[in-house]
């Protein structure tokens, strides 16, 4: 195939992709749950635990390191649970309603009762239910013909990391 015709090609399938609403859903879940994943675990997770909680560095430290550590044990434990259920979309709609209301432990429970261990357990759940990037890409990609993955992968990746950039900045 000649490259103009490529071109032409690829085009038309980000074109074909890019006015999609499941693709928009699934970009919008990915900005809503991974944005505030990157804040609290690469900017704001340790200063918050340091100068809230009054955690030494070490504490703070050792409560990050438990967020990380489930983060990546999340994302091999939650797609099989979708295979068990036979959804994606449920499965993320749960997760995504685990983590929001996790979130509320940090505003509503006095800082003098915020222990390492609930503070560990509150990042466990949260770490755990907010590893969906595997289940976020597959969904996205169940919408199209399989000929058109990559360009959905493609700019799903694009979207978040623009945005997770944006999202830090602003924070």
């Amino acid at each position: 195939i000649p490259f103009k015709e490529k071109l032409h090609i690829l085009l038309s399938n980000i074109k074909t992709v890019v006015v999609s609403i499941p693709l928009w859903l699934c970009i919008w879940y990915s900005i809503l749950t991974n944005g505030p994943f990157y804040v609290i675990n690469g900017m704001w997770g340790t200063q918050y635990l340091e100068d809230v909680l009054e955690y030494s560095a070490q504490k703070a430290g050792n409560a990050m390191m438990v967020l990380t550590i489930v983060g990546i044990i999340g994302n091999v434990i939650v797609p099989p649970i979708c295979y068990l259920f036979k959804t994606r979309k449920w499965v993320l709609a749960f997760s995504a309603l685990i983590i929001g209301s996790v979130t509320l432990v940090f505003i509503f429970l006095n800082k003098d009762k915020m222990t390492l261990i609930i503070v560990c357990v509150v990042f466990s759940i949260y770490a755990l239910f907010g590893s969906t990037c595997s289940i976020i890409y597959s969904l996205g990609v169940d919408f199209f013909n399989p000929k058109l993955a990559g360009a959905v992968v493609g700019l799903m990746n694009l979207f978040l990391f623009l945005v997770s950039a944006i999202f830090l900045a602003i924070s």
